[in-house]
């Protein structure tokens, strides 16, 4: 009884950590996001776009348009007040990560959508790419934080100001509808 107890005192200790960590890095990067958010542009419908802040990705693998920097991405989101689209991915090796990736995340439809709606974020676990080592241990706490799913691709949708909205593993050719469906709510 007493090796459960301790187990049991272990694992809120690691919760009550990674919680730590989790609002530690919200107040750095809310100092970090002082700069100058850039103007609204105006979209194709003449409705204004605000213009996101995103930082030079820390890996050669990050598309342009997807923060790989999870604090920069959460200070976009409260300054934009954006939901956040957490990507899991293995994008050298996993099939269904690049089937993912060409068939919805590349089409016009999708890049439409999430730049007047969404913050990217682009979490890659590649095998023939070595990632800079803050940004595995990013991908390994959002792993632990956001407990994605088995396997990638997986992806985690965020409220803005961190609440889980929604969440896929494996790839869902109807991802942009499920994604529109989950904003509406």
């Amino acid at each position: 009884m007493k090796a459960i107890e301790q187990v049991e005192a272990c694992i809120t200790m690691k919760q009550g950590f990674l919680s730590f960590l989790l609002a530690l890095g919200l107040s750095l990067s809310s100092c970090l996001a002082q700069e100058t958010p850039p103007a609204a542009s105006p979209d194709k419908d003449g409705t204004p776009t605000e213009a996101l802040v995103i930082p030079k990705p820390l890996g050669q693998t990050t598309p342009q348009g997807w923060f790989d920097d999870w604090n920069a991405a959460q200070a976009e989101a409260r300054r934009t007040g954006r939901p956040i689209l957490v990507l899991f991915t293995g994008s050298d090796w996993c099939y269904w990560c690049q089937v993912l990736r060409e068939e919805v995340l590349d089409t016009p439809a999708f890049q439409e959508f999430a730049r007047k709606n969404l913050i990217l974020v682009f979490m890659d676990s590649p095998q023939g790419v070595r990632l800079p080592g803050r940004l595995v241990q990013t991908r390994r706490m959002l792993n632990q934080m956001l407990k994605p799913g088995d396997g990638v691709p997986s992806l985690v949708l965020l409220s803005s100001q961190g609440t889980r909205l929604d969440a896929v593993s494996g790839y869902d050719p109807e991802l942009l509808s499920r994604l529109e469906r989950a904003l509406k709510k």
